[in-house]
């Protein structure tokens, strides 16, 4: 025997299994929803304390005060060098280096820095007696190179470590902030 349907019945076994089969994607989307929100909130928090933006109660402007303090470098001013040709230490004397160095010296005495340019005691061809003597303690280093350690992979920054040690030593007078190679030509 057959069982009958009821009209009356048939719409509302269909409308309670509808609003089951949409409960489950509707609560996934919710909670979705939420751990990305609380996750990007708690990423942003984490970058905003980071950088300084954001102070927790009882910290005050610490973190700030402390980030600006590392960021202020000590003023600067740069010494140009005329380019230096150089024979270098190689076997048989036929390597020479072209170089030309920018130097940036922290400015440490207010009164060497003071002085307009024009009243500054002028050595050789109107160079200052700083240039001057590094000038000539660039052309020793210099010839102490060779030009396989030139072109090593770090060559340069060797050759950087020894003229800022060379300078240190024989000038404690000259803060050599950083040195800076604007032409590096080697030539075998």
């Amino acid at each position: 025997m057959t069982r009958s349907v009821d009209p009356i019945e048939a719409p509302e076994a269909a409308s309670s299994a509808q609003p089951k089969s949409l409960m489950l994607p509707l609560v996934l989307t919710v909670f979705v929803a939420i751990v990305g929100s609380a996750l990007a909130l708690g990423w942003g928090g984490y970058y905003m304390l980071k950088t300084g933006r954001l102070s927790l109660p009882g910290q005050g402007n610490a973190m700030v005060a402390s980030k600006m303090d590392a960021v202020v470098e000590p003023a600067t001013h740069v010494l140009t060098l005329e380019p230096l040709v150089v024979n270098l230490a190689d076997e048989g004397g036929r390597a020479y280096l072209r170089l030309s160095l920018t130097l940036r010296i922290a400015d440490l005495s207010v009164a060497k820095t003071a002085l307009p340019k024009e009243e500054k005691p002028k050595g050789a061809k109107g160079a200052s007696e700083d240039e001057v003597s590094v000038r000539d303690i660039a052309i020793q280093v210099l010839g102490n190179q060779t030009a396989v350690g030139l072109l090593a992979s770090d060559g340069k920054q060797k050759l950087k470590a020894d003229l800022k040690s060379s300078i240190a030593k024989q000038h404690p007078e000259i803060a050599l902030y950083d040195i800076y190679f604007t032409e590096f030509l080697v030539q075998r």
